[in-house]
């Protein structure tokens, strides 16, 4: 089948995730004034095509969504004072909560049940390394140990027992990203896949 526009404007729209109903996706837009870039979240219905703001009350820069199974809760990466963090909004109440402080995290993604969450964080070695908490932001625990290098981009496998990501010696996407499996139990990485160019963005099914 072919490919089938969703959007249509000419911002800078990118980072979607879907609710778990399949009709909805959350998905950033960036706008450009002058030299300032700043990102925030929104929803398309895709039915109808109608787009809002997903988190009217916050006012500062955000991205990077993952909508829980439930589709109750999306995790994103929002501006700090310096920094970013992984934060946690509640489509219900309309509470946004974060979960990290230290502008040292972010791009977090849930488990299939929905309680546990991977994510960056450079607190260890102000790189970045793969760390997990529980949804409500307990149990911060370090999974990699990878102090040469820059990991990113952790995506869940369907059983929680593993956890897919990028890894760098350079921080930029121009760099020579590679798949990597980190086995939970015993804390084991393993290469997968290392191409010529840049291997980013996994995502598990």
């Amino acid at each position: 089948t072919g490919a089938e526009g969703v959007t249509g404007t000419d911002l800078d729209e990118r980072e979607p995730s879907w609710f778990p109903s399949g009709k909805s996706l959350a998905y950033s837009i960036e706008t450009k004034r002058l030299l300032r870039r700043r990102s925030a979240l929104h929803r398309i219905d895709l039915d109808t095509g109608k787009t809002r703001r997903l988190i009217p009350d916050l006012n500062s820069a955000h991205g990077i969504p993952h909508i829980a199974p439930d589709g109750a809760r999306v995790v994103f990466t929002g501006k700090r004072t310096m920094g970013w963090d992984v934060a946690l909004y509640d489509t219900g109440s309309g509470q946004v909560l974060y979960l990290e402080e230290g502008g040292k995290s972010c791009r977090a993604r849930f488990t299939k049940d929905g309680l546990t969450l991977a994510y960056v964080s450079g607190r260890a070695d102000g790189k970045g390394d793969i760390w997990m908490m529980t949804a409500d932001g307990e149990g911060k625990t370090r999974l990699t140990f990878r102090d040469e290098t820059y990991d990113y981009f952790p995506s869940w496998s369907p059983d929680g027992l593993f956890v897919v990501f990028n890894s760098s010696r350079q921080h930029d996407h121009g760099g020579d990203w590679q798949l990597w499996l980190l086995e939970l139990e015993t804390g084991a990485t393993t290469l997968l896949y290392d191409s010529p160019g840049s291997d980013i963005f996994p995502d598990w099914h």
